[in-house]
C-alpha cells in the first residue's frame, strides 16, 4: 500500500499510523510493513494498494479491529490498544466507513442498519435522525428508507444505505474503502 496525504492543515490529530507493520494473508494480501502516517482534521488521505491488492488491513488497523504487530494505530492521539470498551465503542462511533458491496447486520432491516451507529444520546432525538436520513435517501433516488431485510433490497439500495449510515451524523473520520 502506498499513503498520500493529498491536503494538509494543522488541526487535532484524528488518525495515526505510527511504524505499523501487519501481516498479510489471503484476505489482506501483503499487509502493511513500516507505515508512518498522520492524519490531521480536514485532511484527505489517498490509500493506493497494487493492482488486485486487498487494502482491508489498512481498513481494519484504523478502526482498531485488527491490532498491529508493531508499531501503534492511533484515533485522536489514542492508541487503540489502550483504549477501554467503552472508548472504542464511542470511537468507532466516531467514524463514518463506507465499503465496497454490502455491510449489513443481516438479521435487522435496512433502516435499522442506517441507524446503528446514530443511536446515542449524543446524537440527537430519533426523529430528527429519521427526517434526515429520508432527506438523504431522496436525495440519491430512492422513494423512502429502505425498510427490508438486506437480502430482499436491491443493491443499489444497499450502497446508497452505507451513504446514509456514513453522513447521517457529523464524523470526526470518514472512510470510504
Amino acid at each position: 500500500l502506498v499513503a498520500r496525504l493529498i491536503l494538509t492543515e494543522q488541526h487535532e490529530s484524528i488518525l495515526g499510523f505510527d511504524g505499523v507493520q501487519l501481516a498479510g494473508g489471503a484476505r489482506h494480501g501483503s499487509g502493511l510493513r513500516s507505515l508512518n502516517l498522520l492524519v490531521r482534521q480536514g485532511d484527505l488521505a489517498l490509500i493506493e494498494a497494487e493492482r488486485h491488492e486487498p487494502c482491508d488491513v489498512f481498513f481494519e488497523a484504523a478502526v482498531g479491529q485488527l491490532p498491529p504487530g508493531q508499531g501503534v494505530v492511533s484515533f485522536k492521539d489514542v492508541s487503540w490498544a489502550g483504549m477501554t470498551p467503552d472508548q472504542v465503542v464511542n470511537a468507532r462511533g466516531d467514524i463514518g466507513r463506507v465499503i465496497a458491496g454490502p455491510a449489513c447486520v443481516i438479521n435487522l432491516n435496512v433502516d435499522e442498519n442506517i441507524y446503528l451507529a446514530s443511536r446515542h444520546p449524543r446524537l440527537g432525538a430519533d426523529d430528527v435522525l429519521e427526517g434526515q436520513a429520508l432527506d438523504l435517501a431522496t436525495r440519491w433516488g430512492m422513494k423512502s428508507r429502505p425498510r427490508t431485510r438486506p437480502s430482499w433490497t436491491p443493491p443499489r439500495d444497499l450502497q446508497v444505505a452505507q451513504w446514509i449510515r456514513a453522513l447521517l451524523v457529523p464524523r470526526s473520520l470518514l472512510l470510504l474503502q
